[in-house]
């Protein structure tokens, strides 16, 4: 039994489930931007040093963007989509928190600025194609 509430899935707010899974992936693409902006090189960089990442929030965005593959093979192999979904919903949490509490684009501290932005690429390409698999757009602005 399921129970649709059309008000909240009209909502544009941390409220409506899509709306906030969209709204991490719009506010990470919003980052990236301004990364381009504040560290011009910083599209040169194809490798960050990932041992400067050591914050709890980092270290738990990590661990969740990880096991992707193996959520997506579980909810095939039982037939049960509705968990990719909470996983992406597990994916925004943790990215909010990763940036609520760290500042993402530093000019004065480059390299954590750098890792911390490669970070902020793989939660993108996670939630991109978590979003593909369930079928959402993954919009750029909001």
């Amino acid at each position: 039994h399921l129970e649709f509430d059309i008000g909240l899935a009209k909502e544009q707010s941390d409220k409506n489930p899509m709306f906030y899974l969209q709204y991490a992936h719009a506010r990470i693409c919003s980052i990236l931007r301004n990364a381009i902006e504040a560290l011009p090189d910083y599209k040169e960089i194809k490798v960050a040093d990932y041992s400067l990442l050591k914050t709890e929030e980092e270290l738990n965005l990590l661990k969740v963007l990880s096991i992707f593959p193996e959520v997506v093979q579980s909810a095939a192999n039982t037939y049960e989509p509705h968990k990719i979904i909470t996983y992406l919903n597990e994916v925004a949490e943790n990215y909010h928190k990763f940036y609520h509490n760290n500042r993402v684009i530093n000019i004065e501290e480059k390299e954590l600025s750098y890792a911390r932005l490669k970070l902020c690429e793989a939660a993108k390409i996670v939630l991109k194609n978590g979003f593909d698999i369930i079928g959402i757009s993954a919009p750029e602005r909001m």
